[in-house]
């Protein structure tokens, strides 16, 4: 008798096991990986209460602000970008180095020929009247680029199809200006090496085939 309800209870047992094992299963359910953070409420389920944010000062991940581009905006740059949108900052900053010793250089020893081809018709008849002055009044010019320190896109400008990029170039130069017979120093000296710091504007048609830019214009930077 006492063997049957020892039975009898070891089966009520194991019937409210169960039981008990199908309403977790049916709230806990299989994890997925999926799953949310338990223990957080929404407002729904919480009527009247106040949620206070342990960190008030942070935002929400999905309430974080938008800070945009990791580049510093450029005035203009959108606008060539959407006339042409192969432009690369990066790459067109490269040809201007190269193109900055190249005239420098040229401009030094007086060769008007690299220069025609490097600048527009306007600032080549500035430079080639300099350099024509500079023969007639017999003076040399000793001009050595050292290196080329900073160079960086600081505006475009977009008119009609016409694209002007200005750069800003920070330059390590010697540049002295001497008479041809004597050697005299004029203008500068050829033992300093002094800092010079160019505004040079770069302008192309986005709509030509050819890909080289021009120098346009050129002034002192503060």
């Amino acid at each position: 008798m006492n063997s049957d309800l020892q039975l009898l209870d070891i089966l009520v047992f194991a019937m409210v096991a169960g039981f008990l094992f199908f309403r977790l299963h049916r709230s806990l359910g299989k994890r997925t990986g999926n799953e949310q953070t338990p223990g957080r409420l929404t407002e729904e389920e919480m009527p009247g209460v106040d949620v206070v944010p342990l960190h008030p000062d942070k935002p929400e991940p999905d309430e974080a602000p938008n800070t945009g581009s990791k580049e510093d905006p450029i005035p203009g740059m959108i606008d060539l970008k959407a006339a042409d949108p192969h432009f690369r900052a990066d790459e067109f900053v490269i040809g201007v180095e190269t193109a900055f010793e190249m005239i420098v250089e040229a401009f030094g020893r007086g060769d008007t020929e690299v220069l025609e081809g490097l600048l527009d018709e306007q600032t080549f008849q500035g430079f080639k009247a300099e350099i024509e002055r500079r023969s007639k009044a017999n003076e040399e010019v000793d001009a050595s680029l050292i290196s080329i320190e900073a160079c960086e896109v600081v505006e475009v400008q977009m008119k009609s199809s016409i694209a002007r990029v200005t750069v800003n170039i920070v330059s390590k130069q010697i540049h002295a200006v001497l008479k041809g017979e004597t050697g005299e120093i004029v203008e500068g000296d050829t033992a300093k090496v002094g800092t010079v710091n160019d505004l040079w504007t770069f302008a192309r048609d986005v709509r030509s085939q050819d890909p080289n830019w021009q120098l346009v214009e050129t002034r002192l930077g503060n």
